[in-house]
């Protein structure tokens, strides 16, 4: 399976560019403040996109 292993990399590794990137252009404008809002501010939005996207399997053993 070389494609959904390649696809995982490329996604894993290109979000963390992307991550740092921000939390870089943040600290230039805001200093460790800024840097440290981003972050807290991305956590809170992948904490919401778990909260409504994950579903609970159901159970359909009668």
């Amino acid at each position: 399976m070389p494609v959904p292993t390649g696809i995982y990399y490329m996604s894993y590794y290109a979000a963390g560019a992307v991550g740092n990137w921000g939390a870089g252009v943040a600290f230039e404008g805001w200093g460790w403040l800024g840097s440290v809002v981003t972050i807290a501010f991305v956590q809170a939005l992948a904490a919401l996109i778990v909260v409504f996207v994950w579903r609970r399997p159901v159970n359909n053993i009668p």
